[in-house]
């Protein structure tokens, strides 16, 4: 979220500094319109947009228990019965509800400005003149409005000129839709209450938006910029309409007869560069998107939240603990030691059901998932592979939340029953090994949706072992052939 918010605010102030720069002395309002709606749009969806995203892959973060080393099956201890369990999740999130006060306070003074339209509504006479209603208040204000409503102090404190004038400026702001921009930069606001360059958007955007509407004053600019300067000592209207002594009156004034030449409309081309950089700079790239594996190796997508038990469990072994290897298997020799690690018990808020309960139908998977990292494993030396993604979490929904990476291992034979030391290891390429893993989270992230496990006629959250379940070293290279093993044999991809 963080490098999210880095990335908008990037967007949003070189938009922000290149239109003051280039555009906001000039006279082409409606395009200067479109580009602050159009950056303030940019800043929000690029820095969602992924297109080919790195993943950290953590050496020590990963460095658990390895089973499938010495055996090709693991064994679990199963959770101590009773285990009570802990999660971050359950504890007050303070930045959470700072933000939803703030949103709650913007939206707030939004429904008093509501109220207060409704209030002079309600109170005020009421007349019909060009398609409009006139609302008479009774009160010192400027002249303001709201979709098809004028708000004003008195009728008749207007002469026919003024009056003219006042219709003709609302009905400006009527035409060219205004209240849309007004209503898109109210919900950022709410959004976005804690970001100053939201504000900074609204107050250009709302000075355009004057800056049309002040076009109505075609002729007699020194007669219409006194009028303006009179509503200026009037008492101001509500932020969520459009008056008179909004904006900077001398700008306005100065604006009416400011008239951009052809080669200033060059500037506007600036925007074909900023939306490039903006793409390229501050969308989810390699620079801009990492997967971190927690403590526990495992990797959290979204905000799915995952609750661990206060009591530890050993991952068994061969009877005898868990084999940890070096980050390069240079000696291919074991040190053995049982490693205890809390063991995920619910995520967000439900209990995971471990894999005995997992959905047949889900048998795609793991071919599925070598088809689309063919690529990067035959960049692999020959031999057999165990690709150390297990303990995948699916929701109720069919949604991956999570999953834990235990490293890639190869054999230069296929796994026998001879002690670890003599078994022919092959030591994987780190860089190799690290364009796997960023490929697996970056296909496992938008990985489509898989049949939920069912018990009992429910959909429930469960986990499964997907590339060691059954058959541990599960892929094959040869000759620049992937192959992948099945019950009956081994299937080339």
């Amino acid at each position: 979220m963080i490098q999210y918010l880095l990335n908008v605010t990037a967007i949003w102030l070189i938009s922000l500094v290149l239109f003051d720069v280039f555009l906001r002395k000039e006279s082409f309002h409606s395009y200067n319109r479109l580009y602050l709606l159009s950056t303030l749009g940019l800043g929000i969806a690029f820095p969602m947009f992924d297109w080919g995203a790195t993943y950290e892959l953590s050496r020590t973060a990963i460095a658990l228990p390895v089973a499938q080393i010495a055996d090709t099956r693991q064994t679990v201890a199963t959770v101590f019965a009773g285990a009570t369990s802990t999660s971050v999740a359950t504890q007050i999130n303070w930045w959470i509800v700072a933000y939803l006060a703030g949103a709650g306070v913007a939206l707030t003074k939004i429904a008093i400005h509501l109220l207060k339209l409704a209030r002079l509504y309600n109170k005020g006479c009421k007349l019909k003149e060009n398609g409009y209603t006139i609302i008479e208040t009774g009160e010192a204000h400027t002249p303001f409005s709201f979709l098809n409503l004028v708000f004003v102090g008195e009728r008749n404190a207007y002469t026919t000129v003024e009056w003219k004038t006042v219709i003709a400026h609302e009905l400006q702001h009527a035409t060219q839709l205004h209240i849309i921009d007004v209503c898109i930069m109210q919900l950022a606001r709410v959004v976005f209450w804690f970001h100053p360059l939201v504000y900074a958007y609204n107050s250009r955007l709302l000075t355009v938006h004057e800056y049309q509407a002040d076009r109505v004053a075609t002729t007699k600019h020194t007669q219409y910029g006194r009028f303006l300067v009179e509503q200026a000592l009037l008492n101001a209207a509500p932020s969520i309409t459009h008056s008179l002594n909004h904006s900077p009156i001398k700008k306005r004034i100065l604006m009416l007869t400011k008239r951009s030449t052809a080669i200033a409309q060059l500037k506007t081309l600036i925007f074909i560069p900023l939306v490039l950089i903006s793409f390229l700079c501050f969308s989810q790239n390699s620079n801009s998107k990492i997967y971190k594996p927690n403590e526990y190796g495992t990797i959290i997508f979204g905000d799915n939240k995952p609750e661990y038990s206060s009591t530890k469990f050993d991952e068994i072994a061969a009877g005898a603990g868990v084999a940890e290897w070096s980050d390069h298997f240079s000696k291919a020799v074991a040190t053995r030691k049982t490693t205890s690690v809390p063991h995920m018990v619910k995520m967000n808020g439900k209990t995971i059901q471990r894999e005995s309960y997992w959905s047949n139908e889900n048998d795609w998977v793991m071919p599925a998932m070598y088809k689309k990292l063919k690529t990067e494993l035959l960049a692999l030396e020959d031999g057999y592979y165990y690709l150390g993604i297990k303990d995948l979490i699916v929701d109720e929904n069919g949604n991956i939340c999570a999953f834990t990476y235990e490293r890639i291992l190869g054999l230069k034979t296929i796994p026998n029953s001879s002690p670890i030391e003599e078994r022919p290891f092959i030591p994987v390429n780190a860089m190799v090994e690290q364009k796997i893993f960023n490929k697996i989270c970056a296909e496992l992230a938008g990985f489509p949706k898989l049949a939920p496990t069912v018990i009992g006629n429910k959909k429930v959250v469960s986990v499964n072992s997907l590339f060691g379940d059954w058959c541990a070293y599960s892929l094959k290279v040869q000759n620049h052939k992937l192959y992948c093993a099945t019950k009956e044999a081994w299937v080339e991809i």
